[in-house]
């Protein structure tokens, strides 16, 4: 970026990419388009129609796809999410598959926009640089994909977006409660917990053990005290049944996908490569942890003060989303458009670098890249970036190396 005199031809560029990332998922048939929504609209339906005590029957939440003319494949659905889920699309299920598959994806796009405009206005990036950045955020693969076949992506990018640029501002029990959103996806929620333990950030997870308690109570009171209890014993199944089907090395992001990618491809077809793709990404959970606790034991040390600071917890931001998404078992490509959010975090630090890196790697072209090498390189990546971050003295070399109009901080 520093060779650009001023954005305005890059963002050219940009806009040229957001037109072809975009044109694939809107116009050719990489998936029958909403997809994911069916099991959205069937779990919402039974809680609409007073059966939320079959919500995790998946025998009967299958029975009810089959009998659903407007959708192919049949049967193919689990419910897969808490109960707080359905309940809160429960209305939107009343209605006629094809008329709310229209309506989710308007509020889905709605809300990209919304993720969007509060990046634009908040997030710290030189005011020249923004307009660049969110093209470039819109030329993500990931986002596209997101939007194609229906999946609840905007909602945790805007409580990620939002929780991180409210911690920053100083209002940590806001941002927790903006972060208790994830409770819904629980994977994704879990690992921020362990990042506010390891900043020993009381207010925050104040913030996230309330957000999670008004939801369960909720559930607990409109759904009955049982649905939360049937969730909890549904979970070793429905974990299993994330695991039923192999996809691709363009599609599965997580390092248990990129084992089972490798092992497939060396032939190695017993159940037991479940297992070990399981200790593998459990392997990569504790490594990233363990980087993301030296980048925030090195962030309270008191030596760095002013900019400096401002810059070392803009990289934990960074550190703590990629922290999420190396950790979680079920990294889809969907679920890739979160690395928005470290991008900007990384973008408006000295090591923006880095994010061009992780923004290259959500690209439509890093898909075909991670198709020809039979794996992806995104948890990879996130883990190299880790450890760049992790190391303090480096850091502060490239913090050095950063002078006023090159970064797109200044």
């Amino acid at each position: 970026m520093s060779r650009w005199p001023l954005p305005d031809r890059l963002n050219l560029l940009l806009v040229a990419a957001v037109m072809f990332t975009a044109w694939g998922p809107l116009c050719f048939e990489i998936f029958d388009a909403g997809t994911d929504i069916i099991q959205f609209h069937v779990a919402g339906r039974l809680v609409h129609d007073g059966q939320a005590d079959r919500l995790y029957d998946q025998t009967y939440f299958q029975s009810i796809q089959t009998g659903m003319p407007e959708i192919h494949p049949k049967g193919w659905y689990y419910s897969l999410y808490p109960p707080m889920v359905a309940m809160v699309l429960a209305p939107w299920a009343g209605l006629p598959y094809l008329e709310a598959r229209l309506v989710w994806w308007i509020v889905e796009a709605a809300a990209f926009v919304a993720a969007g405009l509060m990046l634009y206005r908040w997030m710290p990036i030189a005011p020249r640089w923004k307009p660049t950045a969110i093209l470039a955020l819109a030329a993500l693969f990931p986002v596209w994909m997101a939007l194609r076949v229906g999946q609840l992506t905007p909602l945790w990018l805007l409580a990620l977006a939002g929780g991180t640029l409210l911690h920053d501002r100083g209002h940590r029990f806001r941002a927790g409660l903006a972060l208790s959103l994830l409770a819904m996806k629980p994977q994704l929620a879990a690992p921020l917990v362990v990042w506010l333990l390891l900043r020993r950030d009381l207010r925050a997870l104040g913030g996230m053990a309330a957000g999670v308690a008004v939801q369960g109570l909720a559930v607990a009171i409109f759904l009955g005290p049982a649905v939360p209890l049937a969730y909890l014993a549904a979970l070793p199944a429905i974990a299993q049944a994330t695991k039923l089907i192999n996809l691709t090395a363009a599609y599965d992001h997580s390092f248990a996908g990129i084992l089972n990618n490798v092992l497939l491809r060396w032939y190695w077809l017993p159940p037991e490569r479940h297992a070990v793709a399981a200790v593998g990404q459990l392997a990569v959970a504790v490594l990233a942890g363990f980087l993301l606790f030296r980048i925030v034991q090195s962030n309270r040390q008191p030596a760095a003060q002013g900019q400096q600071a401002e810059h070392a917890r803009r990289c934990e931001y960074a550190a703590a989303v990629l922290f999420v998404l190396a950790a979680t078992p079920h990294l889809l490509l969907y679920d890739v458009s979160l690395l928005a959010v470290p991008i900007v975090w990384l973008w408006s630090s000295p090591e923006w670098r880095m994010g061009v890196v992780l923004w290259l790697s959500a690209t439509v072209l890093a898909a075909f890249v991670f198709v020809g090498l039979g794996f992806s390189l995104t948890v990879i990546l996130a883990l190299w970036v880790l450890a760049r971050l992790a190391d303090p003295l480096s850091r502060q070399e490239r913090s050095c190396r950063c002078p006023a109009g090159v970064c797109p901080t200044a």
